[in-house]
């Protein structure tokens, strides 16, 4: 699930900053707004519901725009979602082509949008990619780093120019935003999964 925290959560760079209604600059947090992630901006009733509730809040993992900024598709790793494993030089399979067309697409989007030059950041994939933070097979893990247990009361923004901003307190109990990834094992995963599709698609032809 989306989000956006903002106030130096991370370092993950959020985009190109922006003039408020003071007239002073700010830092950007969203990418639908300044201030809100789309997921929340759209429903932000909804994603409070979810928030505050007190059975699902040890269940939900919120990753917030801060964490998904953190895997830009780089070059490097453009060239690794056509031709495969790093280094590999193959000839891209249609799986490939296609969503590599796709990344070149917000690659451009969030160039011209945002100011945001390195790629695009992959925001469903990493979301995503907590459903195997605890995988049995080691192997296949990929770690969240939850800066050693910190778990958040989120309140959102439900009017005004601010709809859908996510807010956090410390809480004792709560939902886990965590602050970064293991890209490494990111990339690898996602390489992986191109692979199963480019296999898959071949078995059906």
């Amino acid at each position: 699930m989306g989000g956006a925290i903002g106030g130096k959560f991370t370092n993950a760079p959020l985009g190109s900053s922006f003039t408020n209604a003071a007239g002073e600059i700010q830092a950007r947090i969203g990418n639908r707004t300044p201030y809100a992630e789309f997921n929340i901006w759209c429903d932000p009733e909804a994603a409070q519901s979810v928030f505050r509730n007190p059975i699902l809040q040890p269940k939900t993992v919120l990753v917030p725009l801060d964490v998904t900024h953190q895997a830009f598709a780089t070059k490097e790793e453009l060239e690794m979602v056509l031709h495969g494993t790093f280094g590999r030089r193959t000839t891209p399979s249609t799986v490939r082509r296609m969503y590599h067309d796709l990344l070149m697409f917000f690659a451009k989007a969030y160039a011209d949008v945002f100011g945001l030059k390195d790629g695009p950041p992959l925001h469903d994939a990493v979301a995503v990619a907590v459903l195997v933070h605890d995988c049995p097979d080691a192997s296949k893990r990929i770690s969240f780093d939850d800066n050693g247990g910190e778990r958040w009361d989120v309140q959102v923004e439900l009017a005004g120019d601010e709809t859908g901003r996510t807010r956090i307190i410390p809480a004792k109990t709560g939902i886990t935003i965590p602050r970064s990834l293991d890209l490494k094992h990111f990339w690898r995963m996602l390489n992986e999964c191109l692979d199963m599709a480019d296999e898959k698609l071949a078995d059906e032809q």
